[in-house]
């Protein structure tokens, strides 16, 4: 009886106080919001000199307007780095922690390397018809950077096939590098296959673990060899088939194909391609494809599967292609937003989503999307060496990471979990850059404006 008294004494206050825990929690609610906030770090994780020697990097004129030093690097599921090491024609394989723990040699003559003249004279061709202008003359009336100095580069229409290529970019496909406790050494018999791209030979070479070519494919036009008179003859009429092109970049499919993107320059316009291949034996698909003119305009390619003016394109986690595009179908998104299109590898749509830039970029690089949905972009104006700007699945931007100014950023590659790996050449050398991003969350008040 005496407990049954307490409780019907209690009643009316436990309610009221009941009451006033709803009611404070409302207030809560209606002033405060829970926002996500993020943090990156970034610490070098690979440092090597230029040389030759085991975890060094070669280190060229740069003649064809490329990066000096190493242009590729990718990471494997494990944390593996492995960059590419150009013009020492090898593999150099790192853990996690920068250790040296393997390196490849590239497979020889599976590619017609080019010699750095041949690429350089390929560049001079194709470097004026990349700035966008209405004042595009395509050869032979280009105005050639390197003409008139007195050089005569006279690219070879039969290239010698006994060099390794020359690597501009790489993938990796498959679980991740197990290293041998026994030797501190890569298991051979573990790890991905790798995916080379020799970009100015337009071949995709795929080896396995063991550095062993598995196929090759070529990738490039089928008049891909330059005949083009010396610069000792500029202005002369060039041969019908003359060609001076580029494989901008690879990007590995589910299943192992892949997409490439690029540039090739004929006599009277400069066409901007992206292609896949589904597997080593597979047909060569056209998926979008746009020319400069003469004038200047621009002609997309309405009868292939994406009428884009596509500006780059990537493969994300979930498999499907994420393209920038230049000048989208329909009204322009503004000059501070962007948009990426998403498709199917057979040029199917999926979508599109509108980017918050929040200032004018005048190049935009889709990296990657990572498996939180997070889609990571580096831009650049002229002048400028960029950012990676990072945005949520709505196309809000949620943070930047600054690129450095005082060296060439050769290359980044994005993995799965979000990690960004930036390979930067600078005057004693080349290092690799991890960053890492976090969310963090906080309680702010929505009458601030930050909810």
């Amino acid at each position: 009886m005496n407990v049954l008294m307490m409780v019907l004494r209690m009643r009316v206050p436990l309610a009221g106080l009941v009451l006033a825990l709803v009611l404070l929690g409302l207030l809560g609610l209606a002033l405060l919001s829970l926002e996500t906030t993020w943090t990156s770090a970034a610490e070098v994780v690979v440092r090597g000199s230029w040389g030759s020697e085991e975890g060094c990097f070669g280190r060229g004129g740069g003649a064809d307007g490329r990066p000096c030093g190493p242009q590729a690097l990718a990471v494997d599921s494990s944390g593996n780095v492995v960059v590419a090491d150009s013009l020492n024609y090898r593999l150099e394989v790192f853990d996690r922690t920068g250790r040296l723990l393997e390196v490849w040699p590239l497979p020889v003559g599976v590619a017609p390397s080019r010699s750095e003249d041949e690429r350089a004279s390929a560049w001079a061709l194709l470097v004026p018809c990349l700035s966008w202008g209405a004042g595009f003359r395509p050869y032979p009336d280009l105005a050639a950077p390197t003409a008139g100095r007195g050089e005569a580069v006279v690219p070879a229409s039969a290239p010698d096939t006994g060099r390794p290529p020359y690597v501009t970019d790489l993938d990796l496909a498959g679980p991740g590098w197990r290293v041998d406790p026994r030797t501190g050494r890569l298991d051979p018999g573990t790890g991905p296959d790798v995916y080379l791209l020799a970009g100015w030979e337009g071949v995709v070479l795929v080896t396995d673990a063991a550095g062993n070519l598995r196929w090759a494919r070529d990738l490039s036009s089928a008049n891909r060899f330059l005949d083009l008179p010396p610069w000792s003859e500029y202005g002369a009429e060039p041969e019908p088939g003359a060609w001076a092109g580029y494989i901008l970049g690879l990007d590995v499919l589910p299943g192992g194909g892949v997409v490439v993107s690029g540039y090739e320059l004929l006599p009277d316009r400069l066409v901007f391609f992206v292609r896949v291949l589904s597997d080593a034996g597979g047909d060569l698909r056209e998926l979008a494809a746009y020319s400069l003119l003469r004038d200047g305009s621009v002609r997309v390619s309405s009868d292939l599967p994406i009428a884009l003016e596509v500006e780059s394109v990537v493969v994300g986690h979930d498999g499907l292609l994420y393209l920038v595009a230049a000048a989208p179908e329909g009204p322009a998104p503004g000059p501070f937003a962007r948009e990426v299109w998403v498709y199917t590898s057979d040029g199917r749509s999926k979508g599109r989503l509108k980017l918050d830039v929040g200032s004018y970029a005048r190049h935009m690089q889709v990296l990657g999307v990572d498996d939180r949905g997070l889609v990571w972009c580096r831009v650049s104006t002229s002048g400028w060496p960029g950012a990676v700007l990072v945005f949520d699945g709505r196309g809000r931007q949620l943070f930047s990471i600054p690129l450095p100014q005082d060296a060439v950023v050769a290359d980044a590659f994005l993995t799965p979990k979000g990690e960004l790996y930036v390979s930067v050449a600078g005057v004693e050398g080349l290092e690799v850059v991890r960053h890492t991003a976090k969310p963090a969350r906080r309680l702010v008040f929505r009458w601030a404006g930050r909810g």
